[in-house]
């Protein structure tokens, strides 16, 4: 990810007083990121915080892509065996959502 775009995404979220992003595969996580990634049966999310790392919880066959974005990422990666609650669980429990302002996309 270029740093202009890495500024010009925050400061429309700063304006937008919206403190984390929450993108799914496709044109705007590739935009952002350079990574290539389809919405398929297992679930990828990745946040934008106005401040500080991203954070992405990846299905683990995923972390690859995910090392060589443009723009790191502190990872929460799953298996099929263990299933995605655990991940997420953990992921949400460290960027602590509350009283924030998320701007989601949609299909």
């Amino acid at each position: 990810m270029s740093l202009q775009r890495l500024n010009k995404l925050r400061a429309l979220m700063e304006t937008h007083r919206i403190d984390v992003i929450a993108l799914i595969p496709g044109p705007n996580l590739r935009y952002l990121t350079g990574g290539v990634h389809y919405v398929l049966e297992r679930p990828i999310l990745w946040f934008l915080l106005l401040d500080g790392q991203p954070v992405a919880v990846i299905p683990k066959l995923e972390t690859p892509l995910f090392l060589r974005h443009r723009m790191p990422a502190t990872l929460y990666s799953w298996t099929d065996k263990e299933g995605f609650d655990s991940a997420f669980e953990t992921a949400l429990a460290a960027l602590d959502f509350s009283g924030k302002t998320i701007g989601v996309e949609r299909l």
